[in-house]
């Protein structure tokens, strides 16, 4: 095993997990805003979006391109004749907030002092319908953002994971061969077939010990200790 010249990330349930999720209050939040609701109701509209997210879900699924919140909720609100004072951009801040929150999994923030100890450049690549601002700006939230070079969404680019492009496009933000890069992430499909297919090391965070895939190569790790550990034996050998 290679010690790595950077490690790269997943970020939802990766670094970050997933406390709450609720589109219904995003959906309501904004509905309460809008200056013209009285012809529509909050039900129709939420039956709207919920029929229209599957419809995204699935595609986005089987193609490998992306959305985006800002398409989706101007989709909802004007197909509906909704009026706003506020700009999409700040809908989409304002929806962004009530729809989610995360908390630090278990030992981040330990292995990323040890990753920035030895000087491995980090970064993000999430599968999202938000742009990256939201990734930085969460991170920020949790006191992360200094440990991370850059991060990517693939709302910003139009394709998900595991697609090889948007891991090219990390390989060369960190100005390394992909051979040089790990990637972690919780995502069989995404993430380790996606870092393979890009040439990198895959890392599957696997912290509910799901089945994996024996044909491929990868790490397996339950916590992030494991990695922290691997990386410190590696860099003491030099």
């Amino acid at each position: 095993m290679k010690k790595p010249a950077a490690v790269l990330f997943d970020f939802g349930d990766t670094i970050l997990e997933t406390v709450y999720l609720d589109f219904a209050t995003g959906f309501k939040t904004l509905y309460e805003m809008a200056e013209n609701r009285e012809h529509v109701s909050l039900f129709e509209i939420n039956n709207q979006a919920d029929e229209l997210l599957q419809e995204i879900l699935l595609k986005r699924s089987q193609t490998m391109l992306e959305s985006n919140c800002h398409s989706f909720l101007k989709l909802v609100f004007e197909s509906n004749g909704l009026r706003f004072k506020q700009s999409y951009p700040e809908l989409i801040s304002i929806f962004r907030s009530t729809i989610v929150s995360f908390a630090p999994t278990a030992g981040i923030k330990e292995l990323l002092v040890t990753l920035e100890k030895y000087h491995i450049k980090t970064g993000v690549i999430s599968n999202t319908l938000f742009p990256a601002d939201f990734i930085i700006q969460d991170l920020q939230q949790h006191g992360l953002e200094s440990n991370f070079n850059f991060a990517i969404s693939s709302s910003d680019y139009g394709l998900r994971k595991p697609h090889p492009l948007l891991f090219r496009v990390a390989a060369q933000k960190c100005n390394l061969a992909a051979d040089q890069i790990w990637f972690c992430g919780d995502s069989m499909r995404h993430d380790v077939v996606g870092a393979l297919k890009a040439g990198m090391f895959p890392v599957w965070y696997n912290p509910n010990q799901e089945k994996g895939d024996s044909e491929l190569e990868y790490c397996e790790i339950t916590h992030w200790r494991e990695l922290e550990r691997i990386i410190i034996n590696l860099y003491q050998k030099q």
